[in-house]
């Protein structure tokens, strides 16, 4: 009798193989699955205002694009989505963008990624923590962007910043300054796009 009780709770993969092939594919999906629900409301929020910026980063890109790989060969080949990105290429791409890779719509285009892949997989290596996005948006004139943009930047980066300040090893009561300037600039910066 036990063995019929025990056969009934056996968990069959093949009863379940139909769930496959609508699992996540991309490494954006398989992010965006495991983030918390304020971190995935950030991510998304930004694809909603940048989505199409994905869709055409490849129109800036193709030269610069180039030269980087030139130097770097593990970035990816011109035409990959930005979905497919590995975290050095998210980061590589973040870093220069708006610089010497494209220019404000590139970033745009990236950050939704970044972020998504800076939430999923935190690493020491997210060399772009909050303050140097902070910085970053500053230099490529975050204040004139639309409202809207902004409201959603500013609200991702808040949200960054939290969880890079919750994953901080410290004392207690000993915030890393940077971390919560950046916060507290995001929060500022939310309050005067609304």
């Amino acid at each position: 009798m036990l063995a019929q009780e025990t056969g009934d709770n056996v968990v069959r993969l093949a009863d379940w193989a139909w769930r496959r092939p609508h699992r996540p594919t991309t490494r954006f999906q398989r992010a965006l699955a495991v983030l918390e629900p304020a971190q995935k409301r950030a991510v998304l929020g930004l694809m909603d205002v940048f989505g199409a910026f994905g869709d055409n980063v490849w129109e800036h890109l193709p030269q610069s694009w180039r030269r980087a790989r030139a130097h770097d060969p593990t970035l990816p080949g011109v035409g990959t989505s930005l979905a497919e990105f590995s975290d050095d290429a998210l980061i590589s791409l973040t870093l220069e963008a708006g610089y010497t890779l494209g220019d404000a719509d590139t970033f745009k285009a990236v950050l939704p990624y970044f972020l998504a892949g800076a939430f999923a997989r935190p690493l020491d290596s997210w060399v772009v923590d909050p303050d140097l996005l902070k910085a970053k948006l500053e230099t490529l004139a975050f204040d004139s962007w639309p409202s809207a943009q902004r409201r959603r930047v500013a609200h991702a980066l808040a949200v960054y910043a939290q969880h890079e300040l919750d994953l901080a090893e410290r004392a207690p009561g000993e915030d890393d300054e940077a971390l919560v300037a950046a916060k507290t600039w995001a929060e500022h910066a939310l309050a005067a796009a609304l």
